[in-house]
């Protein structure tokens, strides 16, 4: 379906009609309330919402659109020229491309297992040169128990990553939010906790999964 958004914007107490429709393409697989988000770069303006219709739109329709908006962004034309030995043009000369790499940013995330399984490698390795590890570097895993550090998946996987040219994403350290805090350390004091974090900041901004150049 496809939102289309009508904006206020209020700057300094100032109300402006901006006069904007905005479609924004949105995928949705299930049925049942959802809320939208609007944010802005500039924190002396408020976005404000004044009218929101939603319309459905085809499977045909979004590929158009996903194809319109790749030619936009991600083609341009290219102009070669064939030359012989001493720089001159050649009239009528036949070029073959073959494309060897992307340069489009896509990725996946990986496991420990693609280290060892030759099988996971070609699928992964032929589709990906950007990505981020499952767990490894989440803090209850290599620190499953207060003080013991164990590092070897996530070296072992940054290794292999370096080797093949792919990008590797981080992974937040700490969150702010309990949910998702390591068990390990949801029961320390004040204290304790900004200890364990001071000391966990100093541990990874020591090792290679932190500063692979």
């Amino acid at each position: 379906m496809s939102v289309a958004l009508n904006l206020l914007i209020e700057k300094k107490v100032k109300l402006v009609h901006m006069g904007h429709n905005e479609t924004v393409p949105l995928t949705v697989n299930v049925s049942g309330p959802a809320e939208l988000y609007y944010e802005s770069n500039d924190t002396s303006v408020d976005l404000l919402v004044d009218s929101v219709s939603i319309q459905p739109f085809s499977q045909e329709e979004w590929k158009s659109h996903q194809d319109e908006s790749i030619n936009k962004a991600w083609k341009s034309k290219v102009k070669f020229q064939a030359i012989d030995r001493q720089g001159e043009p050649l009239a009528n000369a036949t070029i073959f491309t073959k494309q060897k790499l992307s340069a489009f940013p896509i990725g996946n995330s990986m496991s420990p297992h693609i280290v060892n399984h030759q099988a996971y490698q070609n699928w992964h390795n032929s589709r990906f040169k950007w990505t981020v590890f499952e767990n490894e570097m989440k803090w209850h895993i290599n620190e499953a128990t207060p003080g013991n550090e164990d590092y070897f998946l996530a070296d072992d996987m940054l290794k292999y990553a370096k080797k093949n040219d792919m990008v590797v994403r981080g992974h937040t350290i700490i969150w702010e939010n309990p949910r998702w805090l390591p068990s390990l350390i949801l029961n320390f004091s004040k204290t304790e906790l900004s200890a364990a974090i001071d000391t966990k900041f100093d541990s990874i901004m020591k090792r290679s999964i932190c500063n692979p150049s």
